[in-house]
């Protein structure tokens, strides 16, 4: 057996997790270290060779010999999914848009702040803002839970 393998068994009073197994002379023992699952208590039990072979191993409950990139791009989007409870202004700081003063109240300051959102929010045409300042509180209200129903677009 293996160190970190899980044996219940008769000769400790609640499953352990073997640290190490030494042979002892005469040929015929074998010393085995653990630690106690629930009590983390150490055990020293020196065990006959055949009572030592005749125990059974517990496959743990979980391992961690996943693939690493599935679980890493969960946890990215659980990331991003909570990531507006620490920054109030994420979607002003994940874009490449630079959002004036004025801009950064009429979102964040007023809109945003209301039960249901009802504004009508107009820009000049050409500045190439207002659209952004759109798809920025469409993705605050997105990732907050606000919006059930949304256009093809997002």
């Amino acid at each position: 057996m293996k160190p970190r393998q899980i044996i219940d068994s008769a000769f400790w009073p609640e499953p352990v997790a073997i640290i190490t197994v030494q042979p002892d002379m005469p040929a015929s023992f074998v010393t085995v270290e653990a630690v106690g699952l629930n009590t983390r208590v150490h055990y020293t039990t020196t065990l006959p060779r055949d009572d030592w072979q005749a125990l059974e191993t517990q496959e743990p409950a979980y391992t961690f010999d996943g693939e690493a990139r599935p679980f890493r791009l969960a946890l990215e989007g659980e990331r991003l999914r909570l990531a507006y409870t620490v920054d109030p202004l994420l979607a002003a700081n994940n874009t490449l848009v630079d959002l004036l003063p004025h801009q950064m109240e009429a979102v964040y300051g007023v809109m945003l702040p209301q039960p249901r959102i009802r504004h009508l929010m107009a820009h000049d045409a050409g500045a190439g803002r207002g659209h952004d300042l759109q798809w920025r509180i469409l993705l605050l209200c997105r990732l907050c839970g606000m919006v059930e129903r949304h256009g093809p677009y997002i």
